[in-house]
């Protein structure tokens, strides 16, 4: 759009495509000693900050992007990437949940736009904070072009005949981890493949070894962005089991859906809301509750015995690429901004 941009950001940032970064220190600690550092650090590096649209895209700075921005009679955007008073770290912490809302509360209205990552948080927001509806823009990844490969069973050298079941990204709790791999001992001539590292990765790897199953559950560490496409592809089917835990959950669309349907794999998902208004749509896959072992269990054994089915979804997902694409809503992103500028 031609426009200058500025990014005051944690950690070392690379220069690129004429934007200039401004590095900001990222405190220890969690909770709201850590908000309060973090209000700290962003202030200190935005004291000569100037600018005609200050855009938050995390509630930690909200609140100061929100005076700052009306100090300078500048517009506000604020990227609401999560529902904060309900993620699972609130869960069980009404003082913590509350903290939040009251951020919301104070701070939502105030933005002159606002974006989230799906209807179902957008009517949230609305329905709570009085808000207009937030212009909804899905984490779409950037489409590559990649065509099926033989990495994942060269690398642990599988027969031909093998199901390849794939998760890819952080073992961390609420994720069905547990419950894929115990359904996962039941299922024949299939693999169970996990890409990522995460807090949960080695209480994964003692249950495989309990289970006795290390024969067919693999782990594997993470790659390059650029490079993980391409080992997707060579799987059979993609696995996201978000257990629903809290509200966010409820409503949450994994990245790696659509990192698993531009791949061209069928989808082995939980019946979340998000997910089941997607796969009406599109099906490209099968729901399943992941905490009901005996659902999860057929819903394996079902993909595995039937490559035609498999192949039904995979033809699926050409039509869902097509139907979101990176450039949709990033149309939809610019939008906002011309509206703003005017």
């Amino acid at each position: 759009m031609g426009l200058k941009v500025e990014v005051f950001c944690f950690g070392e940032a690379e220069e690129g495509d004429g934007i200039v970064y401004r590095s900001i220190q990222n405190p220890k600690g969690r909770g709201g000693w850590y908000f309060w550092k973090v209000h700290r650090n962003f202030k200190k590096a935005l004291k000569n900050a100037s600018a005609d649209i200050f855009h938050a895209s995390d509630i930690y700075v909200l609140p100061l992007l929100s005076k700052v921005a009306k100090k300078q009679y500048a517009k506000l955007v604020f990227d609401s990437r999560e529902l904060y008073p309900h993620v699972a770290s609130t869960v069980g912490r009404p003082w913590v949940s509350l903290f939040w809302h009251l951020v919301s509360a104070r701070y939502f209205p105030k933005c002159n736009a606002l974006l989230t990552v799906c209807p179902s948080i957008a009517e949230v927001l609305v329905q709570t904070y009085g808000v207009k509806k937030p212009t909804v823009l899905y984490n779409v990844p950037p489409r590559q072009v990649v065509t099926k490969t033989n990495l994942l069973r060269e690398t642990f050298k599988l027969a031909p005949t093998d199901c390849i079941f794939f998760h890819q990204g952080n073992m961390q709790r609420d994720r069905g981890l547990y419950e894929l791999i115990n359904a996962f001992k039941d299922i024949n001539n299939s693999v169970l493949i996990f890409m990522g590292t995460g807090a949960l990765k080695e209480s994964l790897v003692k249950q495989v070894k309990n289970l006795n199953i290390t024969h067919k559950v693999f782990f594997m560490p993470p790659v390059s962005p650029e490079t993980m496409l391409r080992y997707t592809a060579s799987a059979d089917v993609g696995v996201t089991l978000v257990e629903d835990t809290c509200l966010n959950h409820r409503y949450a669309l994994p990245n790696k859906l659509f990192e698993y349907a531009f791949a061209g794999l069928p989808i082995l998902a939980s019946n979340l809301h998000e997910t089941n208004r997607i796969f009406e749509g599109f099906p490209i896959g099968i729901k399943v509750n992941p905490k009901n072992e005996e659902e999860l269990t057929a819903a394996l054994q079902k993909m595995a015995e039937n490559p035609s089915l498999r192949q039904q979804f995979r033809d699926e997902t050409v039509s869902f690429a097509a139907a979101f694409t990176p450039e949709q809503f990033s149309t939809d992103f610019t939008h906002v901004y011309q509206s703003l500028l005017k």
